[in-house]
């Protein structure tokens, strides 16, 4: 993974399965902060029944984009479809079985401009990876309430009226070690975040923006598909149109 796009690998994320039908009992004031940021983004009942969702997670240096991994992600049935450039004139595609994938072991199959390609390439953990962080990107704030996530208030760190929810992760994801810092507005969006990845100690902040509806046969949910640095360089979750042909079983793009 490129160091301009950080590997947010340590979200709790061990399968892309629907939630339970109720969030886990609030303990901490910073568990009341964390469902107040689920809530405003469309909150619990709607994203557990968000079934499906098709995504480009996107990266910008000053306007001009520099690289486009396209997603779809089945929520109700623990599948997803990754697509990417490798090289000059390749794409990969992968189709990942999520109840069965470990990060060490993701579970699927991946094909190189339509030939499936050997295990030993590690494509399909380089899905994965794909899997966890552009997700992230994209859902980190409903997923503050996940198993394995460490929630405390950082008073110290508020912005102005911005409240500071500090996240740190048990032995899950990719890489525990990484710290995060979500600060969030009276409506109870966030403003930005900042974070500190494992084996390092630069803190790195990313402002939040364009906050988007996602419309459909659901309950609306929002996302936000903007995050952007003063240096000109954005990461963008774009929502996108469904595929009209079958993703599991299709091994040339169509996303």
């Amino acid at each position: 993974m490129t160091r301009i796009v950080p590997a947010l690998f340590a979200l709790a994320l061990l399968s892309g399965c629907a939630r339970s039908d109720a969030p886990p009992a609030l303990q901490t004031p910073a568990d009341s902060l964390a469902l107040e940021v689920i809530d405003a983004y469309g909150g619990w009942d709607a994203w557990a029944q968000l079934p499906l969702l098709r995504f480009d997670w996107v990266v910008e240096r000053d306007t001009v984009e520099v690289r486009r991994v396209r997603h779809l992600w089945d929520r109700a049935g623990d599948r997803a479809r990754i697509e990417w450039e490798i090289g000059a004139d390749s794409v990969a595609v992968a189709v990942l079985d999520l109840r069965m994938s470990r990060p060490d072991a993701p579970a699927g199959e991946v094909w190189v401009n339509g030939v499936a390609s050997p295990p030993e390439d590690s494509l399909l953990i380089a899905a994965y990876a794909r899997y966890i962080n552009d997700t992230y990107w994209l859902a980190a704030p409903v997923k503050v309430l996940d198993p394995g996530v460490n929630r405390a208030l950082a008073p110290d760190s508020a912005i102005g009226d911005l409240r500071a929810l500090a996240l740190s992760f048990g032995e899950v994801g990719l890489t525990p070690g990484d710290r995060y810092w979500l600060f969030v507005r009276p409506d109870g969006l966030v403003d930005r975040w900042t974070y500190v990845l494992e084996g390092d100690t630069t803190a790195t902040t990313w402002r939040w923006s364009e906050t988007t509806a996602l419309l459909g046969d659901h309950p609306p949910v929002s996302i936000s598909t903007r995050k952007s640095k003063p240096d000109g360089t954005a990461i963008l979750t774009e929502p996108q149109a469904l595929p009209t042909q079958d993703p599991w079983t299709t091994p040339t793009p169509i996303l």
